[in-house]
């Protein structure tokens, strides 16, 4: 899905789809609400220069990125998704002078780096089997590292991962 080459959008809603092996998977140039997607084996996961939200979307196997946000908007939110790598790439990528970058509640697994910012407001997320978890920041208090998230075949939590019940609301 490939939206704003030749322009920059506002407000886009992009939620519900399944991509699986392309070069983007989501390339959102402007900025909007990302919500609910499964992208599989893509060069990028998410490509983004605005992000308002990133919320439930599973990203799979990534062979670069699986979120990249480049933006100087107000503020950008990257809550509950689920990122699995395939022991390279990086899982998420912040850069920009956004006033307000927030991320709660992500699992990153099977990375080179699982966090690489300039400024981040990280915390409740589960960071595990990344080769290093962060580079530029630093994990919030409360965000868990090595421990495996237990994941289903279809990257939901079983009932006795460590993830279950360890968020914020």
């Amino acid at each position: 899905i490939y939206l704003g080459y030749a322009g920059t959008y506002s407000n886009l809603l992009v939620y519900n789809n399944n991509i699986t092996g392309s070069k983007s998977g989501i390339f959102l140039s402007g900025n909007g609400t990302l919500y609910g997607n499964t992208i599989t084996s893509s060069k990028y996961g998410i490509w983004s220069t605005g992000i308002t939200l990133a919320a439930l979307n599973k990203i799979i196997n990534s062979i670069t990125m699986g979120i990249e946000c480049n933006t100087t908007t107000n503020s950008f939110k990257i809550y509950n998704n689920t990122l699995v790598g395939s022991g390279s790439a990086i899982g998420v990528n912040l850069e920009g002078t956004a006033d307000e970058v927030v991320l709660r509640n992500n699992i990153v697994t099977g990375f080179t780096w699982g966090l690489l910012t300039v400024e981040n407001n990280e915390d409740y997320g589960l960071f595990y089997n990344n080769t290093n978890d962060i580079a530029g920041g630093s994990l919030g208090a409360h965000s868990i590292t090595g421990q495996n998230p237990l994941l289903t075949a279809n990257y939901t939590l079983q009932a006795n991962s460590p993830a279950k019940d360890a968020v914020i609301s």
